[in-house]
């Protein structure tokens, strides 16, 4: 693999300060390769110019497998190649469809960071291609660290951190804070990619 004439930023492989820089600015993988006679490991990066930076509701909706109220998430407020931040509002919402008894319980946090997730996938996806499939296979060290969700005041802030993946998993770490920065809730879940007709 050349650096001449090529439009995508290129380094080494296990240079990961530069990579880390590159997934910051919302680049990811395009191609690996070699270069020269000494065979070093390089990758070219490509950030996906036609991915919006911010979406609204309907945006989120067209993104991802709710409608609705189902769409729990109101805002994408930033994204990279490894990280989704958005924001929800329908917490607190009366008909919030997964309220219990009027009630929001913490665990359904579990279902906001799902559709970050879900979000973040799509828009990691190539230029062209479709978004790829893929379900909650576990979450693992939850922790609640308040009971109920529909009382938090303010705006819901919701963050998902793509930490290893590959085209057929990814793991992410995942946390709900309220609007003046306390931890709600956070925890890891595992996405099996590419695994339904």
């Amino acid at each position: 693999m050349s650096r001449r004439h090529t439009p995508y930023p290129t380094t080494g492989a296990r240079n990961t300060p530069a990579l880390t820089l590159y997934a910051r600015c919302g680049f990811g993988l395009h191609r690996q390769g070699t270069l020269g006679p000494a065979a070093l490991p390089m990758v070219q990066l490509l950030r996906p110019a036609s991915q919006p930076a911010t979406l609204d509701h309907d945006g989120i909706a067209a993104r991802v497998p709710h409608a609705g109220r189902m769409c729990l998430l109101d805002r994408l407020q930033a994204w990279s190649a490894d990280r989704i931040v958005c924001s929800a509002v329908s917490h607190a919402d009366p008909l919030n469809p997964l309220r219990t008894q009027g009630r929001l319980l913490a665990p359904n946090a579990i279902e906001y960071a799902a559709q970050a997730m879900a979000l973040h996938g799509t828009l990691s996806a190539a230029p062209g291609s479709p978004p790829t499939p893929g379900f909650l296979a576990s979450v693992r060290g939850v922790r609640l660290l308040v009971p109920t969700l529909h009382d938090v005041p303010g705006v819901l802030q919701v963050a998902a951190h793509k930490q290893a993946g590959d085209e057929r998993q990814a793991a992410y770490a995942f946390t709900l804070h309220d609007a003046a920065g306390r931890l709600l809730v956070d925890g890891r879940a595992t996405v099996i990619l590419n695994a339904l007709p």
